[in-house]
């Protein structure tokens, strides 16, 4: 680490590791830790409980079945934390790009402190390789796919948002599976989050879109679908314990405001990326 990072970060810098693929810092200020991936804030360990709870459970709680869970992405282990209060989970299979990250998320004792080891539990395997090619070879299926991508920031990310990605993933859906994914700010970014929306659509006949408050990052939203089978988003097939934010009642989450609506939006496909157009004009705008 040199002067001008720390400088950047404005707090305490107690880790730092350049993988293959990303920068990563840990800083420390009072009791609240945050970690930056390439200088983005990754998460808050203030906040980062609303962001996981509202990323999990809705889809979690609507799902037939949970006994096998995908996890694409959300290497530090979080979303996978949340997963293990459904007893009835059997299996969880993380796949994150990244093994540095997954390796730093399984070690680091501020870390597993964070995440309650999740990394670590029989239950979850941890594949580091590249989502988009792994789940075209994949042979298994799934009763809950957790997506927690980094925004489209980039066309290497951007195939993880695409038509083509979406259909691969309906592939390895059990018929009564539920799907969810980090969808970037409804607020800051509504052409995006509405342009992952609409491309979703075009996959599964039951789309939904909703959206949650974390401090660190504002408003935050989330795409969900269900594949084949009738019921609503209100349906609530199961409940973990002790949750601090969401509270199960899905109607209150996904209520948007006109600020935070855009129809003007094409489909995300491999040939157009449109979607790296969309984020880069948005959140540029807020540089």
């Amino acid at each position: 680490m040199d002067y001008s990072e720390g400088k950047l970060y404005g707090e305490n810098i107690i880790y730092t590791n350049s993988t293959q693929y990303q920068r990563i810092v840990l800083t420390h200020n009072k009791s609240d830790y945050r970690l930056y991936l390439n200088n983005n804030l990754q998460f808050s360990s203030a906040d980062e409980y609303r962001y996981h709870e509202a990323l999990v459970h809705p889809a979690m709680s609507i799902a037939k079945n949970v006994k096998h869970v995908l996890v694409l992405g959300g290497g530090d282990g979080l979303a996978v934390r949340e997963i293990l209060k459904y007893k009835e989970v059997q299996k969880i299979t993380l796949v994150d790009l990244d093994q540095g990250m997954t390796k730093l998320f399984k070690t680091n004792k501020v870390l597993t402190d964070f995440n309650k080891g999740a990394l670590n539990n029989p239950k979850v395997t941890v594949i580091n390789t590249d989502a988009y090619i792994w789940a075209k070879s994949c042979k298994e299926k799934f009763d809950v796919v957790i997506i927690d991508f980094p925004d489209p920031s980039n066309y290497s990310l951007g195939k993880l948002y695409s038509l083509n990605f979406y259909q691969t993933i309906k592939a390895i859906l059990e018929t009564d599976a539920a799907v969810v994914i980090q969808t970037t700010s409804p607020y800051f970014a509504p052409k995006s989050f509405w342009c992952i929306n609409k491309t979703v659509m075009q996959v599964f006949s039951q789309v939904d879109a909703y959206h949650a408050y974390v401090p660190s990052f504002g408003e935050w939203g989330y795409t969900i679908a269900i594949n084949g089978f009738g019921t609503t988003f209100n349906t609530i097939n199961r409940k973990a314990p002790g949750l601090k934010f969401y509270n199960y009642q899905f109607d209150r989450f996904n209520y948007f405001t006109t600020d935070m609506i855009s129809n003007e939006i094409e489909i995300n496909r491999l040939d157009n990326q449109i979607l790296v157009r969309y984020f880069d004009e948005e959140w540029g705008k807020l540089q």
